[in-house]
């Protein structure tokens, strides 16, 4: 076959079966503003704060496994959660063995991954033919957000197995890209090799290997000897995590996770359907900025639809009206004397008018602008659907699915579904507008408020906790009579003990003590029953409970940059008996 021949052939098979558009755009292409974004988030991360020698979020007890690696070379779990950890904490040892062992050592070990997330999605994005502008707002989305950077300013899983999907994600984009068949094997089998090694930090990110590799293998599978090899890399896959499972379930004291029986699965089922809707409202904050990017898009919908998702949106907004009540946003409005159901409900009818105006002021007067030519060809439905589709419906799966502890659902868990959400309305907008709207901009960089006001208000939170219990430790009260919140006790009950007190860690057998409350004790601890190394009789607590007693020691004030702005932190004790 003549040489120019075989070079058409090679470019219809990449155009068949590839990203569709042309790569070598792609490497021209500058990686300053994805550097700069990189770069941003860091020192927004840097700016909350996450100094404090205490626990932040879980990381009291990833950070106690690290500190202990460090020092023998073995891993040693304590019973509380249920991350495998695996690489992150090599990735955090030779910092402790260099700095030595604090909280502010092991989270700021993490700022190198969170720069790599953010760069590798930037690249991803561009990858995905959107123009540099529309990465980088789809990057800034993402990394300014109230559940990214909460994650990000702690010693937290949830951003490094982000980045093992996106280093996934990316080669799989490299794969389809080759003309050579041979190299899309070659990419995918380094894919799922990456995958293997970075999954150990937390089990979702095995669905790489697991449903993105094969789904692209299948969506290649016209390129020959495709589809057989990436079957054998996924088996082979599956047998190296089982492998991997068997290992961490015969550690001492690592938790594993397991489904309710079958006579209890309906009600912890339904209770996780609620905690997933309730939690999803922050989805859409996460995400308001890309869907601001399609606000003219969103008002030249026909009426009936328009209004009916708008409806929609509103019953969604009312039903977790009580979950916001107990939110920063709930408390900043009752410092004003203002309800959360009234003023959503007020907002809600506001947003009706200015929509009823702004679509009837674009059905006289505006004309959408037709969509210049982007940077690079734009990805199709298709490829976005085989690169992220079974990905982000295996994601949903696990995030709905039960367990035996009922473990809550935090807003953090859906940050692997925040990034699919972001590529889609970012094409949706791309594909029918060429610019960002201002409206995308404006909400950007109040998402952005938000987000650092989220993370640097826990991060003060700890601090001012930290200082009240070091307050009772100076007046000789022992630690173990000081209930200051999970995080600090189970700093306590692993000093004490060396893990928690969970009845689903596979310990060794005897280890786990069934805890009785005290009659003493007051409601509202339930966390007690995992350390019960706390025998508490000063409770340190961000209001006062009328079940405890004041006591002689001073309230201490944090500083937050939403209202109310100065806040204290209490210290009650038991009362007479």
């Amino acid at each position: 076959m003549p040489a120019d021949l075989r070079s058409g052939a090679r470019e219809s098979a990449t155009e068949t079966f590839g990203m569709g558009f042309n790569s070598s755009v792609l490497r021209r292409a500058s990686w300053r503003s994805g550097v700069l974004c990189g770069l941003l988030v860091v020192v927004v991360v840097l700016a909350c704060n996450p100094a404090g020698e205490t626990g932040y979020q879980d990381d009291w007890t990833f950070a106690r496994t690290a500190a202990i690696f460090a020092q023998t070379g073995h891993f040693v779990y304590n019973g509380w959660a249920a991350p495998t950890l695996g690489w992150f904490i090599l990735w955090a040892a030779p910092f402790i063995k260099i700095f030595g062992f604090s909280y502010l050592v092991v989270r700021l070990s993490l700022l190198p991954i969170v720069f790599a997330t953010i760069l590798l999605f930037h690249q991803i994005l561009l990858r995905f033919g959107f123009t540099e502008r529309h990465a980088s707002f789809g990057v800034l989305t993402l990394g300014l957000s109230p559940i990214f950077l909460p994650v990000a300013s702690g010693f937290m899983t949830d951003v490094p197995s982000l980045l093992v999907t996106f280093i996934c994600l990316l080669i799989c984009q490299i794969a389809v890209e080759q003309k050579q068949d041979r190299s899309v094997v070659m990419w995918l089998a380094f894919a799922a090799l990456t995958n293997l090694v970075g999954g150990t930090v937390r089990q979702t990110a095995f669905l790489g290997i697991l449903l993105m590799i094969p789904a692209v293998g299948w969506w290649q599978r016209r390129r020959r000897g495709v589809l057989p090899s990436t079957a054998i890399i996924t088996a082979i896959g599956c047998v190296c995590i089982f492998l991997f499972f068997k290992w961490y379930l015969t550690q001492p004291y690592s938790y594993p996770e397991s489904i309710p029986p079958l006579s209890s699965l309906w009600p912890v089922l339904k209770d996780r359907l609620w905690q997933v809707f309730a939690a999803s409202r922050f989805v859409l904050v996460a995400i308001s900025p890309v869907i601001a990017c399609n606000i003219h898009t969103i008002l030249r919908l026909p009426r009936r639809p328009f209004w009916g998702i708008y409806a929609c949106f509103s019953v969604f907004v009312l039903l977790t009206c009580s979950e916001w009540d107990r939110s920063q946003l709930g408390i900043a409005l009752k410092h004003f004397g203002i309800s959360v159901p009234v003023a959503f409900m007020s907002a809600l009818i506001a947003f009706a008018l200015l929509f009823l105006v702004l679509r009837r002021r674009s059905a006289q007067q505006y004309t959408l602008r037709a969509a210049g030519p982007p940077l690079y060809r734009s990805q199709s439905w298709s490829a976005i659907f085989w690169l992220l589709g079974p990905f982000s419906l295996g994601y949903f799966v696990l995030l709905l699915m039960p367990t035996d502890g009922s473990l809550w659902v935090w807003d953090r868990y859906f940050l692997g579904l925040i990034p699919i959400a972001i590529v889609c309305l970012l094409k949706v907008s791309q594909d029918r507008a060429r610019g960002i709207p201002k409206v995308a901009i404006v909400a950007l960089v109040l998402l952005g408020f938000a987000g650092f006001a989220k993370a640097s208000r826990l991060h003060s939170v700890r601090r001012a906790v930290l200082k009240a219990a070091n307050m009772l430790r100076a007046a000789d009260v022992p630690r173990t009579e000081i209930e200051a919140g999970l995080e600090y006790d189970g700093d306590t009950q692993l000093d004490a003990v060396g893990h928690v007190n969970n009845p689903d860690m596979t310990a060794p057998p005897g280890v786990y003590r069934p805890y009785v409350p005290p009659q003493w004790l007051p409601p509202g601890f339930d966390s007690l029953s995992v350390t019960p190394a706390v025998v508490p009789r000063y409770f340190v607590v961000e209001k006062p409970l009328s079940d405890l007693a004041p006591s002689k020691f001073p309230p201490v004030e944090y500083i937050t940059v939403i209202p109310p702005f100065h806040r204290f932190i209490y210290i009650q004790q038991l009362p007479e008996r």
